[in-house]
């Protein structure tokens, strides 16, 4: 069960940002979670407020994905450093 993978322009740009080890490591992820998006990736946590929105660790970066069940689609809101999720979600989905 394959889902859609979308992202935002934000998440374009900002990945240019992340070192090479982190930006392998990402897509690496983000093509298991397209293929397997109920299982929870390693080193992810729910965001509080949100539904289906949920953060991945990779170093001081944090991922921010939203799985959209119905749609069979994952969005990348964006990758950025520790700290700064709420602030970036509030400014996008706000």
């Amino acid at each position: 069960m394959s889902y859609k993978i979308e992202s935002h322009k934000r998440f374009r740009k900002d990945i240019k940002k992340v070192p090479k080890h982190h930006q392998k490591n990402i897509h690496r992820v983000i093509l298991e979670l397209a293929n397997n998006p109920k299982k929870k990736p390693p080193n992810s946590t729910a965001l509080k407020g949100e539904k289906d929105v949920y953060r991945i660790r990779f170093g001081k970066y944090r991922l921010i994905v939203s799985l959209k069940h119905p749609a069979k689609e994952i969005f990348i809101i964006g990758v950025v450093p520790r700290g700064e999720v709420y602030k970036i979600l509030e400014r996008l989905l706000g």
